[in-house]
């Protein structure tokens, strides 16, 4: 531990705007009109499954702690959704809090974890503010063997893969193929999956098939209310673990660091899984259609799943540096996240959200965005 007045050198040196690093030119800009940088939507939770419908009539102890692994009806209904164990289900404070909680639970200082490239900011930082090391693996945009793109970055040191299928930002699914290869291996490398599956009732076209599966013995799944909710705020998410054991391991986490997610949050979740089924099929559909307008305005292809686009400017530069182009769209009160921030050798991509603000607001900013790419 540094002694005082020093603090842990990897979160000193970690970023604190990922998706960002204009945090003073964006602040002195304001409010900005096309806030395409983070992943978030326009539209309000589903009505009868949002906080406000949470009263203390009809939810006498909705102020009160709930317990550590959740809200006993929101558990169950995890547990019937996805044909697991209650007992193997443990609520978290987003997938965001799922994550830390598991590489709390599994990972030592100096440990190695294969991060799939491009991949989800946050992932890379919350595995170093354990102390272990992630190692940026270029995966999804690539067409060699699963075996040939990750056995290179392999060391005695590595204990596990994080994978994220539907994939932020590409927006890609990873083919069933692929996946099994991946969980065979895992079993020969003996190494843990972290799999995120966030985006997973977001799926346009393709097939999602869970390394859960193929790899039921070692794989920790990891979901979220917020995106396909609308329930980012909320901060709701849950694990499903692989074994009972690993389950107590993860609620003793839980209990000595966030203790348990608010149950009035916990309640709204229960009421979406019980009733959103029809509003999810609704937004999926608007969100597909933005989505394949956003990439023909853009001229990229459109995504699988997922509500990002992310794609290569280098030839659209003309001689600007990255940091110029994005100084460009601050000026115009549009924001990007920028490709750095998804795994090294993405410095030239960008990534854009077209579900962040309401449709009309979104075509407006990519059209200013495709003017700006010249």
């Amino acid at each position: 531990m540094p002694s005082f007045p020093n603090v842990q050198p990897a979160i000193a040196q970690m970023s604190g705007h990922p998706y960002s690093k204009f945090s003073a030119e964006i602040q002195a800009m304001g409010s900005a009109t096309y806030p395409l940088h983070i992943g978030d939507t326009y539209l309000k939770p589903l009505e009868g499954a949002r906080m406000t419908d949470v009263d203390l009539q009809n939810h006498p102890n909705a102020h009160k702690y709930t317990s550590p692994k959740g809200y006993p009806e929101l558990i169950q209904r995890i547990s019937e959704t996805y044909a697991i164990e209650p007992e193997r289900v443990q609520v978290t404070p987003g997938a965001t809090g799922g994550l830390h909680l598991i590489a709390m639970s599994l990972l030592s200082p100096g440990d190695e974890v294969l991060v799939l490239a491009p991949y989800w900011p946050l992932s890379a930082g919350i595995i170093r503010a354990v102390g272990a090391i992630p190692v940026s693996v270029p995966f999804y945009d690539q067409s060699k063997s699963v075996a040939e793109r990750i056995s290179a970055y392999v060391t005695d040191k590595t204990v596990a893969i994080y994978m994220n299928s539907p994939n932020n930002p590409t927006g890609l699914l990873m083919p069933p193929e692929d996946v099994r290869e991946l969980a065979k291996l895992a079993r020969e490398y003996n190494f843990w999956t972290f799999s995120d599956e966030v985006y997973e009732r977001l799926i346009f076209k393709g097939t999602h098939l869970p390394i859960r599966m193929e790899a039921p013995e070692r794989t920790i799944s990891m979901f979220s209310f917020s995106k396909s909710y609308a329930m980012a705020g909320y901060r709701c998410g849950f694990l499903l673990l692989p074994s009972l054991e690993l389950a107590e391991i993860a609620n003793k986490t839980a209990v000595n660091s966030f203790y348990s997610v608010s149950t009035p949050a916990q309640i709204a979740a229960c009421a979406a899984l019980r009733n959103g089924d029809v509003w999810l099929e609704d937004i999926r559909h608007k969100y597909e259609g933005i989505g394949k307008e956003c990439a023909e305005i853009l001229g990229v292809p459109a995504p699988q799943a997922g509500t990002f686009l992310f794609f290569d400017i280098a030839d659209k530069l003309a001689g600007r540096t990255m940091d110029e182009f994005l100084l460009s769209c601050i000026e115009h009160k549009l924001l990007l996240a920028p490709g750095a921030s998804f795994g090294v050798g993405y410095e030239s991509y960008i990534r854009v959200c077209f579900t962040s603000v309401e449709p009309d607001l979104v075509r407006e900013g990519m059209r200013i965005l495709k003017s700006l790419l010249g």
